[in-house]
């Protein structure tokens, strides 16, 4: 076989599970657990300290508490969708990024008060769900431009005929 990427043996498809995203979806369970903690705590902290309005508190707690199934029903979904090399659960989870990001803005940007340790920590976590989108994005799209680029380079003989079996998946 030449240069091009290694089928899986059997199936004669092309493995779409990434290592990578696997690792960076490992990376960021604790630090998600971590960040949660760290809005709690500084939550409490700036109520207790800080002079708040009575529906801003209501609405920072329950902003952080819907942030917790929401973050890990994503990590679940991009794993499961990962190892099962699903792109119905990635799609989930990538419209969960969207929503995860937002919050991460609200929680940087438009809050009452913002700490610099707190933007600190949503900034790591806003760059680790962006490497996400990210990989989600290539992950999804991968094999439809590989499909492509195997039909359209054929049809002008640009690609040798022994790839042809890149178009299985």
């Amino acid at each position: 076989m030449p240069w091009c990427l290694d089928v899986a043996p059997g199936n004669g498809k092309i493995p779409r599970s990434s290592l990578p995203l696997q690792l960076i979806l490992h990376l960021n369970r604790p630090i998600s657990c971590i960040f949660v903690a760290v809005l709690l705590f500084l939550y409490f902290f700036k109520v207790s300290v800080l002079p708040y309005a009575t529906n801003a508190k209501i609405c920072e707690l329950l902003l952080i508490v819907l942030f917790i199934p929401n973050e890990a029903i994503r990590l679940y979904w991009a794993r499961k969708g990962n190892l099962t090399e699903t792109s119905g659960y990635l799609s989930f989870a990538l419209l969960l990024n969207a929503l995860t990001l937002s919050l991460c803005v609200y929680w940087a940007l438009f809050q009452s008060y913002v700490l610099f340790i707190e933007f600190v920590v949503v900034c790591v976590e806003a760059f680790l769900v962006i490497i996400e989108t990210c990989k989600f994005k290539t992950d999804l799209m991968l094999p439809f431009f590989a499909k492509n680029f195997v039909q359209i380079f054929s049809l002008l003989k640009l690609v040798p005929t022994e790839l042809s079996y890149l178009y299985v998946c």
